[in-house]
Parts: structure tokens; C-alpha cells; sequence
């Protein structure tokens, strides 16, 4: 699995905007009065400022400790300053207060993965797998983990899964032609 950090802390705004999205998040719906500060902080994580974004993020957590969306925030922040520790951490929690979110388990393998915990990686992504509405791309995760974990034919059943769930018949395709699926692509070959 291809992990990629920044090579400066300074992003664009369509990159931070592109991360926010990823994440789904409301962009401050639901903060009442406190809406203005998280805009504050996501244009200072947009602008390269991580430190006042995260500064900003706890202290709307202060007032709202368990907010999914400000703690989903915050990891993204840790992750894309380089901070894994603590975005891994803050990703924990997240899975506690909503373990049944399949994404946010595979969020946790992914922050596992970076700091080199393969056996940890496995058992989020397998928890993520076992949960309804696991995306296939969270099925192909956890086949790349098990491929590192020299277990083959484990990793075969979650391709296969993740092929036969696909909504689109481009996933195939994308398995071939991203450099994250590389080390999938001789799984597939024994599925023709």
C-alpha cells in the first residue's frame, strides 16, 4: 500500500478543500455560534497553517468533546502534518464513539499502516469488513494488509468480495491501472 506524506506543510486550498471532502464533513453544520471558528480553521488548514487549525479544533472540542466531525477534522490535520501518533490516537476515539461506521475503522488501519503496524492495520480493516456497508475499496485495504501479512488466500476471499459488491464494473480496472493495487494485481490474474 502506497503511503504518502507531504513534502512541505504548506497545502493548497484545493488540496485541503479535496481533504475535507473526502471526509465528508458538514463543514460546520450543527456548530451553532461556534460555526465561525471551525471556518477559521479550516482556512487555516487550507492556508498551511496547521498549528491555529489544530489550536482552533480543541478548543471547539472543549465545548463538544465527543463532535465526530471536529475529531475527524482534527486527525486529518495530524495526518497531514505528520503527527501520526496523535491523528491514530484521535482515530481511536472516533471508533469508540461510533464503532459501527465501517469508514472509520479503515481510517484507523490506514493510520496503523504509517507507523509500521501491520498486525493493528489488519484487525481494523477486519473489523471494518465485518461491519454493513464496508465500501469494496475498504475490502481491497484489507486484502493489501494480508498480502503484507503473507496471507494470500485471505486476502484472495476480500478481492473477490470486493469485486462482486462493486456497483460499477470499473473496479477491475482500477486495480490495474492504480499504483496502490499493484501488489493486488497477481490476485486478480488468478481470478481470469
Amino acid at each position: 500500500m502506497r503511503i504518502r506524506q507531504p513534502k512541505d506543510t504548506k497545502i493548497t486550498l484545493l488540496a485541503g478543500l479535496k481533504i475535507l471532502n473526502c471526509l465528508n464533513l458538514r463543514t460546520g453544520d450543527g456548530l451553532g455560534e461556534n460555526n465561525d471558528l471551525f471556518q477559521r480553521s479550516v482556512a487555516a488548514f487550507t492556508g498551511g497553517n496547521p498549528e491555529r487549525a489544530k489550536q482552533q479544533i480543541l478548543k471547539l472540542l472543549e465545548k463538544d468533546q465527543n463532535n465526530l466531525e471536529l475529531l475527524t477534522f482534527l486527525t486529518a490535520i495530524y495526518q497531514q502534518y505528520q503527527q501520526p501518533q496523535d491523528a491514530l490516537h484521535t482515530a481511536q476515539r472516533i471508533t469508540q464513539l461510533e464503532p459501527t461506521n465501517p469508514q472509520h475503522w479503515n481510517n484507523l488501519g490506514y493510520l496503523n499502516i504509517i507507523l509500521g503496524r501491520w498486525k493493528e492495520a489488519e484487525a481494523c480493516y477486519a473489523k471494518a469488513t465485518s461491519l454493513p456497508n464496508a465500501s469494496p475499496t475498504i475490502f481491497l485495504h484489507h486484502a493489501l494488509t494480508l498480502i503484507e501479512l503473507k496471507q494470500q488466500k485471505a486476502a484472495l476471499k476480500d478481492l473477490q468480495h470486493a469485486l462482486a459488491i462493486s456497483l460499477s464494473g470499473e473496479l477491475e480496472s482500477t486495480i490495474q491501472t492504480d499504483p496502490q493495487f499493484t501488489k493486488l494485481r497477481p490476485l486478480l490474474a488468478k481470478l481470469e
